[in-house]
């Protein structure tokens, strides 16, 4: 958790655990299950905001929960959350929005996004690492997955 040095997220088959106390023991959040993501999926919780968790899962979107995972939310203006992360007072994600694929930025906590990159295909080898700069506004960093890390800002 962002706030609570001592409460951390995992997710697992469509479920958010938590645990308060360090990792020791692990509670299921929410009773109903989000989709599923197998493979790379991202979960990252709000800086500065405690309880606010958000889940990308590929082909499924991108989920967020305000309270602490019992119920979640889909951000819907993505159809696709390859990854996501979080900048400063950012939120990046590469993704599908309006059937348009590419790297987004919202200021907005998901409500509206911004394609940031020019359209063409950049990543060939797919996004495997995307890290969001939480000191300078509009930085991300992106992992290539083979070709490298690039990086951009406004």
């Amino acid at each position: 958790d962002a706030v609570d040095g001592n409460t951390f997220y995992i997710y697992k088959t469509g479920y958010l655990y938590a645990s308060t106390d360090g990792g020791v023991t692990w509670v299921q959040k929410n009773a109903t299950a989000i989709p599923n993501k197998n493979s790379y999926l991202f979960v990252a919780a709000r800086p500065g905001t405690n309880g606010e968790v958000w889940v990308s899962l590929d082909n499924n979107g991108l989920y967020k929960t305000t309270n602490g995972g019992t119920t979640f939310t889909k951000v819907t203006a993505l159809s696709t959350a390859t990854a996501f992360s979080w900048g400063a007072p950012t939120v990046f994600c590469y993704g599908t929005v309006s059937g348009v694929k590419g790297m987004y930025r919202s200021t907005d906590l998901g409500a509206s996004w911004d394609q940031i990159d020019n359209g063409t295909e950049k990543f060939p080898a797919g996004v495997k690492g995307l890290a969001g700069d939480r000191q300078v506004f509009g930085r991300v960093y992106v992992g290539t997955g083979g070709r490298g890390v690039l990086y951009g800002q406004p």
